[in-house]
């Protein structure tokens, strides 16, 4: 005789068990329960060594800016500075959202990628690379 419950029944009912655990310690990294959930693993805090492997690329960005305007045209650089910015807000804010950085360094790594290159570039991207969000 089996046990099963009626959502286990071929061409039954979905039924959701939910999560069970007896005794012991467990964490779960991300969970999504439903039609079209979606888990996020992550705690969405932006670590310290985060922060300062961004921040050294904020100071290398201002620091090779200069160089940056010769390498690339001003209409690419007007599509990532304000990008930039919206990294140094993220970073100065109370609690930075970590999606929003990480989609925004992608998409400043986007566009540089596709520039001439040069060294101004080239050392952005080596401080984008080592960058964890």
């Amino acid at each position: 005789m089996s046990s099963q419950t009626p959502g286990d029944v071929p061409g039954g009912p979905a039924v959701n068990h939910g999560f069970q655990q007896f005794g012991g310690h467990n964490e779960i990294g991300a969970l999504a329960v439903g039609p079209g959930a979606r888990a996020v693993a992550g705690s969405g805090a932006v670590s310290a060594v985060e922060s300062d492997s961004i921040r050294a690329f904020l100071e290398e960005w201002a620091r090779r800016l200069p160089e940056l305007q010769q390498e690339h045209s001003p209409e690419q650089l007007a599509e990532i500075t304000p990008r930039v910015e919206t990294v140094r807000r993220q970073l100065d804010a109370p609690r930075p959202e970590k999606h929003l950085l990480k989609e925004t360094l992608a998409s400043i790594r986007a566009v540089l990628e596709h520039g001439l290159g040069g060294v101004a570039t080239t050392a952005l991207l080596a401080l984008l690379a080592v960058i964890r969000c």
